[in-house]
């Protein structure tokens, strides 16, 4: 504190206890030359009204520790002595005077004592209080930071993840899951508001014939130049390419970035290319989501228009389910994105058409469901795309929460049983026989 610095000396506690004992020494040879300057006669008022001399080892006591009040008090009567003729077993009055100065220094010793105890707590606790202050305006500094970057987040991209997925399986449905101009401005509509772009084209990709056709335009119309070195590293690497911001002054492209479309071979059926976006969006996690965003808009495509041969397999599951479990594969494959399988198996019951009901109503908007019946017991598979662990884990709390609340019951108790699995590449298939055998396990 800026007091502390500029009257430091007013803290003896602070000082060593060498300076403390050289002031001490100093202080008290200065007052009894004092006393004897300004009283010759009495100097040690044996005397007169008050010992007034006794103030060295008084604010010695006060000022530094009851300690060095004794060392006052000791060089103050061995000069006393030193000077009185009369011994000090002779004198009455010299054995009065001794004896009260010990205890008034001895009294203002344990008075010093006490509260120095007293304020060394309290400082203790002042400091810990600051220091607990500091970490509060610390932690409520980031918090506000945190705020204003989410509230800033939510104005740039108002949609989360899971409503452009949504968006973009509703716009292939509504176009019959074909790719013409109205389902490359929606993607294109999307794109713009989760990445803020304000200037793009959809672009076919002919790999044949190697031709360019311009679906759909956002923003201002422009051509595409196939010799831009953009253009080119998307159409021979089939990979998202971008100019950082530090290198846009040296860039020789007339575009900002360019997100391939892959089909489920692999194969460039098109792209996107982006000439306008605020600089502050263009990093690589836009970049990122952008290919997240072409992939499952491509698998999606993919999917939609038949699961093939996973219906033969799995002929009780519903074709969507298969679907998007295709894409979710298909999204860890590419980007790592974290999709769970979780299952929750309810054995025969009175109310299990009531459970599987109430678990149907819980699901999440782009969540998927599949009620197998195994006769022996009902399995209840919800596949949760774009769900982390941590998700996982609440939404098992929360059917928890839900199915003791309304039926009485908990999780892994009475048959009730639940299992989940992280999508990983493996094939769709075995992903899906290995979870549902793990679950049929779990049957009493």
């Amino acid at each position: 504190m800026k007091f502390e610095k500029d009257f430091s000396i007013a803290y003896g506690h602070k000082r060593s206890d060498t300076w403390k004992s050289i002031e001490t020494i100093v202080i008290t040879l200065l007052i009894i030359f004092l006393a004897h300057l300004i009283s010759p006669e009495d100097p040690y008022s044996l005397k007169g009204p008050f010992p007034w001399i006794l103030l060295a080892p008084i604010f010695c006591s006060l000022f530094y520790d009851a300690l060095y009040g004794a060392l006052s008090l000791l060089i103050l009567l061995i000069i006393l002595l030193y000077e009185q003729s009369t011994s000090l077993f002779d004198s009455g009055l010299l054995r009065e005077y001794v004896a009260g100065s010990i205890g008034l220094t001895l009294l203002i010793g344990v008075f010093s004592s006490y509260w120095s105890s007293r304020i060394r707590h309290v400082q203790d606790l002042n400091a810990y209080v600051r220091e607990h202050l500091e970490n509060l305006s610390r932690d409520y500094y980031l918090l506000r930071i945190s705020h204003e970057r989410i509230e800033q987040s939510y104005i740039v991209k108002p949609l989360s993840f899971r409503d452009a997925f949504l968006q973009i399986k509703q716009e292939l449905l509504k176009n019959n899951c074909e790719i013409n101009p109205a389902t490359g401005e929606s993607l294109l509509t999307i794109f713009s508001q989760f990445c803020s772009i304000s200037s793009a084209v959809f672009c076919l990709y002919d790999n044949d014939n190697e031709q360019i056709d311009t679906l759909a335009v956002l923003g201002k119309h422009f051509f595409i130049n196939r010799e831009d070195p953009l253009v080119e590293s998307v159409i021979n690497h089939k990979a998202a390419a971008y100019f950082a911001v530090n290198k846009l002054a040296a860039r020789n492209s007339d575009y900002l970035a360019a997100v391939p479309l892959l089909d489920i071979n692999n194969e460039l059926i098109g792209f996107i290319i982006i000439k306008e976006m605020p600089f502050w969006s263009l990093t690589h996690d836009t970049l990122e989501t952008l290919c997240v965003f072409a992939s499952y808009f491509t698998s999606t495509l993919a999917n939609i228009k038949g699961p093939g041969a996973l219906i033969k397999e799995f002929p009780s599951c519903p074709p969507e389910f298969l679907n998007e479990l295709k894409s979710a594969v298909s999204l860890n494959k590419t980007h790592r994105v974290d999709s769970f399988l979780a299952c929750i198996v309810v054995p025969p019951h009175q109310q299990q058409q009531n459970i599987a009901y109430i678990l149907q109503r819980q699901k999440r908007s782009l969540d998927y469901l599949w009620e197998l019946d195994l006769g022996s017991a009902k399995l209840i598979i919800t596949l949760m795309p774009l769900t982390g662990m941590e998700a996982m884990l609440g939404y098992k709390n929360r059917i928890n929460t839900l199915l003791k609340n309304d039926f009485g019951l908990e999780i892994n108790t009475h048959g009730l049983n639940f299992r989940f699995r992280q999508i990983s590449d493996q094939a769709v298939n075995i992903q899906l026989d290995t979870f549902i055998e793990n679950a049929t396990h779990a049957i009493d």
